[in-house]
């Protein structure tokens, strides 16, 4: 009996031993199939990553056995679910980006200055594909699946699957940003020169809400302005998003949606995720006014103050990674410079003038800009920091030994193209002034009241009424004296 029990035992042993050995000799080695992914159409420096949802391998009979990743969601977690006909191939990415987005990648791909990132040896399978990095701040890359599965050759053989993708699919998420009365978001760089300083100058920022995923880990979308010799008016500022007529009428902060915040002489607006969620692809649109600082001053190319927009965005839904995007705009003023000299001779400077500057706005009314001035050694004063427009200079005080002229105001007009060097400058040559030469005559100026002068008047009045009164005295006498 025990001898039989023996018997069974190297029986069954040698029956499992057999069909280990069978089911070894009906695996194939897969590595011979490994397959070259290659993907184009993505930014120098950026990186293709492959994650593997589904295993193969050829079994007996020379059948394809396909073992799937176990975190994946239960609706695409089988063969016939991701090639169905019907199967939402975005959705369907986006949903396994949901599981896999932020994990360690099965493959990577490093992509060249030819745009394309290769990967070689990638095992047979089904994978998830991102594309990650910064090295365009402008796109969003679209999830991709990367089928590598051996495909049937002649007989009942099977061939490797090599994958070449064009170009990653992605989206463009960009800003503009324009300036003055008619804004332009077509120009490279819009610019405006209608405004002085202290004056308020329009802006508007154009950009959209990037179009994640519902199930984005993450969704990021923050605008930010940033003036130099510009501070906004925060207070002005007005979000309108296309699809929310809630924020077409609305500045500020709306609670739920995004907020405004100040930040140094700029602000920040920052969206709410569920907010950037819902508006997917929505056009957004900032309104806002910037005051010109006092310390703004006119350079070499009349460029007076900046003021650049930027986005934050992430440039895949499922990493924390993010983008800055920008656009900059350029404030332009000008100047004025007045060259007081003697009458028919322009290089007799004269100095001592003052003038007061005023600008004439739209409805005709007059503000006075900056203080009154004298001219120096060489009979030049002026301002800057001046836009385009109507001005008028009146000359309040003549030089010593000259007249006022018999109208002592001078008007002109400042254009967006005046190139004049101003004189006056000692450390930098400035540009873009308007030159403005006015003369006076040689004239001298009544004593002033109470001077010497009028005292003379006053004498010589007072001996011709005493002149005049003894003769009236004298000639009563004598015809008193008849």
């Amino acid at each position: 009996m025990k001898n039989m029990k023996k018997l069974l035992a190297l029986v069954l042993a040698a029956i499992m031993m057999m069909a280990l050995a069978s089911t070894a000799s009906a695996e194939v080695d897969m590595s011979a199939y490994n397959a070259t992914v290659s993907v184009g159409g993505i930014a120098e420096g950026n990186t293709l990553k492959l994650y593997k949802i589904c295993d193969v391998q050829i079994g007996d009979n020379n059948v394809m056995n396909y073992s799937f990743n176990t975190s994946l969601p239960e609706a695409y977690n089988t063969m016939e679910e991701i090639t169905a006909e019907s199967v939402d191939v975005t959705a369907l990415a986006n949903a396994i980006g949901g599981v896999f987005g932020g994990t360690t990648p099965t493959y990577t791909g490093l992509a060249g200055s030819d745009k394309t990132a290769t990967i070689t040896d990638v095992a047979p399978g089904w994978y998830y594909a991102i594309v990650s990095g910064t090295a365009d701040t402008s796109i969003i890359y679209k999830n991709m699946l990367i089928n590598t599965i051996p495909q049937p050759d002649s007989g009942s053989t099977w061939k490797k699957t090599d994958v070449t993708v064009a170009e990653a699919k992605h989206e463009t998420e960009d800003v503009t940003k324009a300036t003055g009365k008619t804004p332009d978001h077509t120009a490279e760089v819009d610019n405006t020169t209608e405004y002085s300083v202290g004056e308020d100058v329009p802006f508007e920022i154009k950009t959209t809400i990037p179009n994640y995923p519902a199930d984005s880990k993450v969704a990021t979308f923050v605008i930010t302005d940033t003036p130099t010799h510009l501070t906004d008016k925060v207070a002005t500022v007005k979000v309108t998003v296309a699809g929310d007529e809630g924020t077409g009428t609305t500045t500020g902060t709306i609670s739920g949606k995004f907020t405004v915040a100040e930040n140094s002489k700029g602000f920040t607006i920052t969206f709410s995720k569920d907010y950037i969620l819902a508006h997917a692809g929505a056009a957004v649109t900032v309104k806002y006014d910037a005051t010109i600082d006092a310390d703004a001053e006119i350079k070499v190319d009349g460029e007076t103050a900046t003021n650049t927009a930027k986005i934050t965005f992430n440039p895949n839904p499922h990493e924390t990674t993010e983008v800055e995007p920008d656009d900059t705009t350029k404030v332009y003023t000008k100047g004025v410079y007045v060259i007081k000299h003697k009458e028919g001779s322009e290089e007799t400077r004269l100095p001592g003038a003052k003038f007061k500057l005023y600008k004439i706005l739209d409805d005709s009314t007059e503000v006075q800009v900056g203080n009154e001035q004298t001219t120096d050694g060489n009979g030049n004063v002026s301002w800057n920091g001046l836009g385009i427009g109507n001005y008028k200079l009146v000359e309040t005080a003549a030089p010593a030994g000259y007249t006022l002229p018999s109208d002592p105001t001078t008007s002109f007009s400042i254009t967006a193209d005046e190139n004049k060097d101003n004189p006056m400058t000692i450390s930098i040559t400035e540009a873009n002034y308007k030159e403005v030469k006015i003369s006076n005559s040689e004239g001298k100026e009544l004593p002033s009241t109470g001077g010497i002068g009028t005292t003379i008047f006053y004498a010589a009045g007072l001996v011709l009424v005493l002149g005049a009164a003894a003769i009236l005295i004298s000639r009563r006498k004598a015809e008193a004296e008849d």
